[in-house]
């Protein structure tokens, strides 16, 4: 089973960060990329290690670890599995509903994103250690994607 995505850490421009600039420079002359990328980071960073902090009170079954790559290779499966483990029925209309969305929004639909953190003036050390509860739970072994 895969794990779930992580954070881009090879000098990865996040789409938020992308979009941040985008709007940010709507209003401003001098857009400050690097100052961007640090709040971004400290955002979603913040985000993630205090949801691995809230779900240590509460009981794993309360909580259905769904990797993006399983959800794509088995949309309606991934779905099924989900209700299964919350206890609820998967109707024929809701598979048939997930099939025909899957086969109307194929991945690549919309095109590609390339993520990259040139030019963000964030190392990968400083991505990796603003993540690292949410990195230690989900990759105990540091095998995280880059």
């Amino acid at each position: 089973m895969r794990r779930p995505h992580a954070p881009a850490s090879d000098g990865g421009d996040p789409l938020l960060h992308e979009h941040g600039h985008g709007i940010q420079g709507l209003f401003e002359e001098d857009v400050d990329r690097e100052d961007i990328a640090r709040h971004q980071l400290a955002g979603w960073a913040g985000a993630s290690n205090m949801a691995v902090e809230i779900r240590q009170r509460f009981p794993e079954g309360q909580f259905f670890d769904l990797y993006f790559e399983d959800f794509m290779a088995d949309r309606v499966g991934s779905v099924r599995r989900i209700y299964e483990h919350f206890g609820q029925p998967c109707t024929p209309q809701t598979e048939a509903a997930l099939e025909r969305h899957a086969a109307e929004n194929p991945r690549g639909k919309h095109g590609r994103h390339e993520y990259s953190a040139r030019g963000t003036g964030l190392t990968e050390g400083e991505i990796v250690d603003a993540f690292g509860p949410y990195l230690a739970r989900f990759y105990p072994e540091g095998e995280a994607p880059r």
